[in-house]
């Protein structure tokens, strides 16, 4: 103990755990005199009553010598998965579409999947669970955290894991529901594998649905590649990756987790750095949900010094403090909190568990100020706030011209946007269906910093079976990876199926497209004839906050390879 930097419990029982942490404080009391940091004992306790007694008793240790950390190797997967891949980036939040997550399997791994999602969720959750025992797993869940219901709509069905892999098993989800996300995550790898091979089938008959799916493998470095093959499956949970002191330790995730608990730490007199585990795991939570806040108002996270100070307006600050609560709503659910009108931390009752509109001026206050502190705490791990520039593209298949020499007529154009905002981070915006429009987004993806938003307006892969003769399929998939979200633009939610688009979209579908592209786009480029009806970008009184004060239109004429600009401000 006197040298040690960590200790891991990871015993069957939590009694031997606490025991192995209590008698490691004992001896850290009296041998770690001369250690520069404390003793990191990161320990398995299955059970969030006993966790919180233990750190309870240690928060009372002076001098502190020990720092408990909870080890949860299905949390720390499901963290690092949520944060690569959040709920959010498979719907159009902006548009009111709300997460439809659907999970196989509730083992740890599920109910640490489906608690992380509800976290980091900005405006609720749909949620679907799908086990042997789902539904008395649910009210066990819904028994340990009561509130839970108030911030997540959970519904849990039984089906056994052998018919998840059949023929009809899946035919338990709901027909009106689209799955944004789809995760399958039983214990055994193999299991996995015949579901996702019955999934494949299952999306194939309902096209419009389309969304990406989410595979345990706890060894994929062991498969052969070809059995996981698909354009939109992911891989997660790989053990070696999991099990890494790296991930035990959180060192790569709580970067700026850090900075947010030296926040807190700073506004908490004769604290200091003596905060009990239950404000690091806070912290970690506030931290996580900061790209969730910043994507709500057009924002991401850049290296500094690649954009210019920033700032947020006085009705950023409001929204975002109203997400904060939400977000706080949400963790303190998950930890087994109530609502009651008398705070009592022993018992988990908290008064502010309310609605933003029941708060007291000085409680909605405390989510402002961690509002405005978010440049400041990216500022410390260097980074910094660039504001999206949405560059919308739409064209037709029919204006034929070759992948070259589309970037050629694009690649000047880009320039231009780049050069008129220097403080913008570019963000492609297009449904992908239209080789113009393909070209445009890998032209955008190269400017440094720059996004990929994909609004569906036809199943994916029907787009790369219609791709030109010149054009490479896995080209294709790479780019849709790139994509920060691709959702449904109003697809229908019954499973009917879409035809795939051939010299061009259908109308019904273009003007879908367009008025959301019009409605969205800070720029907007139209490749070809018979798009004249679409407005240079909207500019209503409305206009939200950030976005810049002018809006451009770019019309380009393939026939002609020229480019004509109309700006409105």
């Amino acid at each position: 103990m006197a040298s040690a930097k960590v200790l891991v419990a990871s015993c069957p029982a939590d009694d031997s755990n606490v025991e192995v942490v209590r008698t490691a404080e004992r001896l850290c009391r009296s041998g770690r005199d001369g250690a520069a940091s404390p003793l990191i004992a990161i320990t398995r306790l299955l059970e969030p009553a006993r966790r919180h007694d233990l750190e309870r008793a240690l928060a009372e240790a002076r001098p502190r010598r020990l720092e408990l950390r909870p080890l949860s190797i299905p949390a720390s997967a499901a963290r690092a998965l949520l944060l690569r891949h959040p709920p959010d980036a498979s719907v159009d939040v902006a548009g009111g579409q709300i997460p439809s997550v659907v999970i196989l399997g509730f083992g740890a791994l599920g109910e640490a999947l489906a608690l992380q999602a509800v976290q980091l969720s900005a405006s609720g959750l749909v949620l679907t669970v799908l086990d042997r025992d789902a539904s008395a797993r649910g009210v066990s869940l819904l028994r340990r955290c009561p509130g839970l219901a108030e911030v997540c709509r959970a519904t849990f069905l039984d089906v056994d894991p052998e018919a998840l892999a059949g023929t009809n098993g899946l035919d338990r989800l709901p027909a009106h529901q689209a799955p944004s996300a789809i995760y399958v995550c039983f214990d055994d790898d193999e299991q996995n594998l015949r579901i996702l091979r019955a999934l494949r089938g299952w999306l194939a008959r309902r096209a419009s649905w389309d969304p990406p799916v989410y595979v345990s493998i706890s060894r994929p470095k062991e498969l052969d590649p070809g059995r996981v093959a698909e354009d939109r499956v992911v891989l997660f949970g790989d053990l070696a990756e999991t099990c890494s002191v790296e991930m035990l330790l959180d060192e790569k995730l709580d970067v700026l987790a850090r900075s947010v608990h030296a926040f807190h730490v700073e506004g908490i007199e004769g604290e200091g750095s003596e905060l009990p585990e239950t404000y690091r795991e806070a912290s970690r939570r506030q931290a996580d949900h900061i790209d969730v806040k910043l994507r709500a108002i057009g924002s991401r996270p850049v290296p500094r010094g690649s954009a210019p100070p920033f700032f947020f307006s006085e009705d950023e600050v409001e929204l975002l403090a109203r997400l904060e609560h939400a977000r706080w709503m949400a963790e303190r659910v998950v930890d087994g909190w109530r609502y009651g009108p008398v705070r009592d931390d022993a018992r988990r009752i908290h008064d502010l568990l309310v609605p933003w509109e029941q708060l007291a001026e000085n409680a909605r206050e405390r989510d402002r100020i961690a509002v405005r502190a978010i440049p400041t705490l990216l500022e410390r791990v260097g980074r910094t706030i660039a504001r999206d520039l949405v560059v919308g593209v739409v064209g037709r298949s029919s204006a034929r011209l070759s992948a070259r020499s589309w970037r050629d007529l694009l690649q000047p154009q880009i320039q231009t946007i780049v050069r008129r905002f220097p403080d913008r981070r570019l963000v492609a915006t297009t449904a992908l269906t239209d080789p113009a429009a393909r070209a445009a987004a890998q032209v955008i993806l190269e400017q440094p910093q720059a996004g990929l938003v994909v609004p569906r307006v036809v199943p994916l892969a029907d787009i790369a079976r219609s791709l030109g003769e010149n054009e490479n399929r896995e080209a294709f998939w790479q780019l849709v990876a790139c994509a920060e979200r691709c959702f449904a633009l109003g697809v229908p939610e019954d499973g009917a199926e879409m035809p795939a688009p051939r010299d061009s979209l259908d109308p019904v579908r273009e003007a879908r497209l367009c008025a959301f592209l019009a409605e969205r786009s800070d720029v907007l480029i139209t490749a070809g004839a018979g798009f004249e009806a679409i407005p240079a970008g909207s500019l209503p009184a409305g206009r939200q906050p950030g976005r810049p004060a002018e809006c451009l239109r770019i019309d380009l004429d393939p026939a002609a390879h020229t480019a004509s600009w109309q700006v409105r401000s």
